[in-house]
């Protein structure tokens, strides 16, 4: 597993680079639909050089979304949804395609790292939306996916409570 100084550098690193990034107009707004009304309203409103100007930046729950990018995008894609969405008050648009300018420094940074052993305790991954067994690896390409897809917090949550119901109290406790 990773040290807090490790998980600190990382953290300090990723937060470096995205405010090295240009702004882009970015905006993240929370909108009560699927992820998969969203995707579709994206795929008939957009035209291909926008649909890489927004994404869907996080599952919440089965009707509760975040949408980030471009903020024109966005507005686009909340009309096309007939919804207002709830703009965040963010620097940038996170866990968007915006966020892939910073990428190949950010994989340069997270090789450098020792973060290769496999996990010591299961967690709860929100990258993939699955608990991470002990013994499995969290490798570099977690953390570029972590960058600019989806925060699958619904599918990690319900996973977490379902791996709680099946284990003892102590390894509970380490999810939790």
């Amino acid at each position: 597993s990773m040290t807090i100084e490790t998980a600190l550098e990382l953290a300090v690193a990723r937060a470096r680079l995205v405010h090295q990034l240009p702004r882009n107009k970015g905006t993240m707004a929370a909108v009560r639909c699927s992820m998969e009304e969203a995707q579709a309203a994206m795929s008939s409103c957009l035209t291909e050089d926008e649909q890489n100007l927004v994404g869907v930046a996080s599952v919440n729950g089965p009707d509760s979304i975040v949408i980030s990018g471009v903020r024109d995008v966005v507005e686009k894609v909340l009309h096309a949804l007939g919804k207002n969405g709830v703009h965040l008050q963010v620097s940038h648009a996170f866990h968007s395609p915006l966020m892939k300018g910073m990428e190949a420094e950010f994989r340069r940074i997270v090789k450098s790292l020792d973060i290769q052993q496999p996990l010591a305790t299961p967690i709860a991954s929100t990258v993939a939306g699955r608990i991470v067994q002990a013994g499995e690896l969290i490798d570099v390409e977690h953390w570029m996916k972590h960058l600019a897809s989806p925060v699958l917090f619904e599918d990690a949550f319900m996973e977490a409570m379902k791996h709680n119901e099946e284990t003892d109290d102590e390894s509970r406790r380490a999810i939790v």
